[in-house]
């Protein structure tokens, strides 16, 4: 189980509660449930993990705070397993929160103590966890790199097999011939398969440079029509991560 055990000999129990929670607040975490002694923080909603299973982040740390004979003893741990409705990804995602929660918590609360008395403090984990500096997957990247690929085949796939888009194609009327220029150019479902191919791949890269929102959006409900499959992931990230866009052009 992994477990964060930090020990304060310098403040009061309430000292280090009202730490804990301005720690968890500057993280984006809010007490959920119980006391500041003794609760719960979470950040993430539990009904867009529901629906989204391990797309949508969703993270929990109960915290306990005890007071000892020489000091204050405090404790962090996971509150969510993250197997249920996330799956792997979703237990992933968790170990990569609370990693980074737990590296923070114990640099933070060095300084906090000697801050607060300027002697030395006893801080203590256990087990330390093994927090290794990984590089977040950014949702966008992913939803981008879908776009991209779902435009390529809403322009490409229309020209090989002679206007038609991927969705249009009846096997029993298909033979392998080179298509007529003119058949290619006069078919609507070309025109609009290309179109909403070249609004993917534009969306796509927006979606990329972590930009034009907006744009992004349009570039992934494009590319539903442009290659379903891709499409629907690719909108599904776009939506969920849109705080991970940066603001302007």
């Amino acid at each position: 189980m992994n477990i964060v055990e930090v020990s304060f000999d310098n403040l009061e129990p309430n000292q280090v509660a009202a730490w804990v929670k301005s720690f968890f607040n500057t993280e984006g975490y809010k007490l959920e449930e119980g006391t500041l002694m003794d609760g719960a923080y979470g950040k993430g909603s539990h009904i867009r993990r529901a629906i989204l299973g391990g797309l949508a982040h969703r993270s929990k740390f109960r915290i306990k705070i005890t007071p000892e004979q020489h000091g204050v003893r405090l404790l962090v741990y996971p509150g969510m397993r993250g197997w249920g409705w996330g799956g792997w990804w979703g237990h992933w995602r968790l170990q990569k929160a609370f990693d980074h929660i737990a590296l923070k918590l114990l640099m933070q609360s060095r300084s906090i103590e000697q801050t607060a008395i300027p002697r030395e403090a006893a801080v203590t984990a256990a087990p330390v966890p093994v927090v290794k500096e990984r590089k977040p997957i950014r949702l966008p990247v992913v939803a981008g790199i879908l776009s991209i690929i779902a435009g390529v085949v809403g322009i490409v796939f229309p020209i090989v097999v002679g206007g038609q888009p991927w969705y249009m194609m009846i096997p029993s009327y298909y033979q392998a011939f080179a298509p007529s220029a003119y058949y290619t150019m006069m078919n609507p479902f070309f025109w609009l398969s290309v179109a909403a191919g070249l609004v993917a791949l534009a969306g796509g890269i927006q979606a990329l440079r972590r930009k034009l929102w907006p744009l992004g959006l349009t570039g992934a409900i494009c590319s539903i029509i442009a290659f379903l499959p891709l499409g629907i992931p690719s909108l599904l990230l776009i939506i969920i991560s849109r705080r991970e866009f940066r603001q302007g052009v």
